[in-house]
């Protein structure tokens, strides 16, 4: 038999060559997008964020400041204000918001309470409101879904038109 030759125990050495970063523009363009997320985070731009709507009809007016974004399990507080800018009462005055919109949240809470429910909406009954007088109806919910969902407000007396106004909410991650 033949004998094994030995083998010299350290391997070659690698070959020589510049270390240098290379970048192409879209590599570029990506590493600066990362770089300015937590700058983003920082400043709150990626934060819940506000936003405030209102609507008039004869002298009912609804003003409403809502979450146009929140994050994935994120709780807001709604608040809805109806004002009689008349000069005599507004008779049984309501409150209604979509179904479709309120669906996509969970723990869903109206102070006042809901008085009826239904495939379409959900309405908050505030009787009348004196000349001058403003009803609050505060709505507390989470959300539940990614996307934008969308939906309307809308207020409503026995002696006025209806004010809308249009909900939409950035759910965001």
């Amino acid at each position: 038999m033949a004998k094994r030759q030995d083998r010299d125990p350290q391997p070659p050495a690698p070959p020589r060559f510049e270390r240098r970063l290379r970048f192409g523009r879209a590599q570029l363009v990506g590493v600066g997008l990362l770089a300015l997320l937590p700058l983003a985070a920082l400043t709150g731009v990626l934060g819940a964020a506000e936003r405030e709507a209102s609507a008039s009809s004869g002298a009912l007016t609804l003003e409403a400041r809502y979450a146009s974004t929140i994050h994935y399990k994120g709780s807001h507080t709604f608040v809805f204000d109806l004002r009689n800018d008349g000069e005599g009462p507004l008779h049984d005055a309501r409150l209604r918001v979509d179904e479709a919109y309120l669906s996509r949240f969970e723990g869903v809470r109206f102070t006042p309470p809901v008085v009826r429910l239904d495939p379409r909406h959900a309405e908050v009954a505030l009787g009348d409101i004196e000349a001058g007088a403003t009803r609050r109806v505060l709505l507390e919910l989470q959300a539940s879904e990614y996307g934008r969902p969308q939906g309307s407000v809308v207020a409503l007396s026995a002696d006025s038109g209806e004010a809308r106004v249009q909900l939409s909410t950035l759910v965001l991650p």
